[in-house]
């Protein structure tokens, strides 16, 4: 399903999501390497 309002370049909508990303609900280290980065306050 396309975003709303979101215009397709080469046939499809960039969602934003990180390259790589497996199926939901696998778990993906990149993603949680990237929570931890971001995370306010930081995590020592």
């Amino acid at each position: 399903m396309r975003r709303p309002g979101c215009p397709i370049r080469g046939g499809h909508c960039p969602t934003g999501a990180m390259a790589g990303a497996p199926p939901r609900g696998a778990w993906f280290p990149a993603a949680f390497a990237q929570l931890v980065r971001n995370a306010y306050p930081p995590i020592v």
